[in-house]
């Protein structure tokens, strides 16, 4: 309808002059019920005479206001980033609860560290566990890379999962070594269960169990009850030449030039006070020699 028309229409009610039809479109669009409320203001009114030109021009503003284009709804963009840093707070607030807790040891170096409840872990040169401080108490769960001596408090099972296996227990002293493709598990109390390559394998104190290839089996009795290198002594049974010369550059901080084919795995130790002396301990049984950079940090193995 034409603006002269829609004030016509209004002059008209207000005059009483309107028809049936008319009527009801003002009381379907709702516009009577503004134009009574302004009879309704008037009527209480004791000011001098109504000022009907008055009321129709404030009622024609009005309905300018209300009869405006109408337009999506739209949230107010401030609102609408004030929600979303809200959000990004909360969601780093709750990533940083739940995120991995890492212990790291680094070269020549061991690392103890003690959980909530009580359980310990000691950590050998260049090994790291991850856990989920926050999670503890409903689950115990860890990650390790490389190797690490633990002493778990009796309780709900703690787990300690490797790339290469995964160990299960409840309250028990054990060591577990995870580098490269190896895994080997030695229990000193209690009983443990080693899982690797869809096999279980359950070991009671004093005994230990060894991946080699792809067949996790018992590796005979220990005859020490806590792993030797807490003494300055790396151990290997059946171990790969590469293997052992990976753990030999963390314990002594160097770099390793491995030039020799050697085939022949290794069973024997290495002690750790001494570079020369640890060099001759692996190389001689392997039929290898070595030369000792004098900055000593390059061993070259031929």
């Amino acid at each position: 309808m034409a603006e002269n028309e829609e004030d016509t229409r209004y002059a008209r009610w207000l005059n009483g002059q309107l028809n049936e039809q008319e009527q009801s479109e003002l009381e379907a669009d709702g516009t009577l019920d503004d134009l009574q409320k302004i009879i309704d203001t008037t009527d209480q009114l004791t000011m001098g005479k109504y000022d009907a030109e008055g009321a129709f021009a404030k009622l024609k503003a009005n309905r300018t206001t209300s009869t405006a284009k109408v337009r999506p709804l739209r949230p107010n963009w401030a609102w609408a980033a004030a929600a979303a840093v809200l959000l990004l707070l909360v969601a780093g607030i709750g990533f940083f609860i739940r995120s991995d807790q890492q212990i790291t040891a680094t070269a020549q170096n061991t690392v103890a560290f003690t959980f909530q409840d009580g359980s310990k872990v000691l950590l050998n040169d260049g090994s790291a566990l991850r856990y989920k401080e926050a999670e503890w108490e409903e689950e115990r769960r860890t990650k390790l890379t490389g190797e690490a001596y633990f002493e778990v408090e009796k309780g709900q099972a703690f787990y300690v999962s490797t790339p290469n296996g995964m160990v299960q227990v409840l309250g028990t002293r054990f060591n577990v070594r995870a580098w490269g493709k190896g895994l080997r598990v030695e229990c000193y109390e209690g009983r443990v269960l080693v899982t690797a390559q869809d096999q279980s394998l359950e070991l009671r104190a004093n005994q230990a169990a060894q991946l080699v290839g792809s067949k996790l089996a018992q590796a005979g009795s220990l005859d020490h009850a806590r792993p030797l290198w807490e003494e300055g002594t790396s151990r290997f049974y059946q171990a790969s030449a590469q293997e052992v010369f990976d753990e030999l550059e963390r314990q002594f901080a160097v770099r390793v030039r491995n030039k020799a084919k050697a085939a022949d795995s290794f069973s024997g130790v290495f002690t750790h006070g001494d570079l020369e002396e640890a060099l001759q301990q692996i190389c001689i049984p392997l039929g290898l020699s070595f030369q000792i950079a004098e900055d000593q940090q390059v061993v070259e193995i031929n």
